[in-house]
């Protein structure tokens, strides 16, 4: 008998431990997840040089308030993931997208014209581009998409006949290459001292440099690029960066 109420004992315990851990673990809900709400600065644009370096059009929304189950323990930063996205076409078949921390992202005339080049719009033409906001709990969790609002964007020609070699600091123009067909294949000479470096930019804004990943002639155009940079002996160097393959060399 004693051996029996012994059992009981241990077993009433654990089952007394496991209830301590479900309770200690309780879990925590969020409530109020729903699309945002977004609106434009403009509806039209019409861009060229002059207002190449002007805020032409703010985009600002209204993210959801989330509410935790738990008063202690309110949804912090970084809970809802936000993207800015942007499309030339109302299905969003073909996005550029952002990831944004703030409530706001403004365009200057360069920024708006290198994103309407890449959607495909036609220089000197005005056509719509599309925005809408992309909200996420979490990464592998369904969207929710705010209100679209259309813009429509006239572009400007951008000169994609020759990259800008810009000194290591990114503030000097030293000299160019030049892509006579602008297919993004920049070539020519350049005299070089040894180990010299510098990036290259091309005229849409965009910033080439060499790749911190894939090789020392492989090229990117993120933030985390390096500077390209030559061998350690002087001379002239026949150069080519090619952004349609991303690499690029010198002989």
């Amino acid at each position: 008998m004693k051996k029996i109420f012994g059992n009981l004992m241990m077993l009433l315990c654990a089952l007394t431990a496991l209830v301590s851990c479900d309770e200690s673990g309780d879990k925590i809900y969020l409530d109020g997840f729903k699309a945002s709400n977004l609106m434009a600065s403009a509806s039209d644009v019409k861009l060229s040089v002059d207002n190449s370096k002007d805020i032409v059009l703010s985009m600002a929304w209204q993210n959801p308030t989330l509410l935790s189950s738990d008063d202690t323990k309110p949804a912090g930063n970084g809970t809802l993931l936000t993207y800015l996205q942007a499309s030339a076409s109302e299905d969003f078949e073909t996005v550029k997208e952002y990831t944004v921390s703030n409530l706001s992202k403004a365009f200057v005339g360069t920024d708006l014209n290198a994103v309407a080049k890449d959607l495909g719009l036609t220089p000197g033409e005005s056509a719509p581009l599309y925005f809408r906001i992309k909200s996420q709990m979490g990464a592998n969790m369904d969207a929710a998409y705010s209100n679209v609002c259309q813009v429509n964007v006239t572009p400007y020609l951008i000169d994609m006949s020759y990259i800008n070699i810009l000194d290591k600091d990114k503030d000097n123009v030293l000299t160019h290459l030049y892509s006579p067909a602008s297919d993004g294949i920049y070539t020519g000479y350049m005299n070089a001292s040894a180990w010299f470096n510098f990036y290259g930019k091309e005229n849409d804004g965009t910033v080439w440099g060499n790749s911190a990943t894939d090789g020392t002639f492989a090229i990117d155009n993120t933030e985390s690029a390096w500077n390209f940079w030559f061998p350690g002996v002087a001379g002239i160097y026949y150069t080519v960066i090619d952004t349609k393959a991303k690499e690029w060399k010198a002989t």
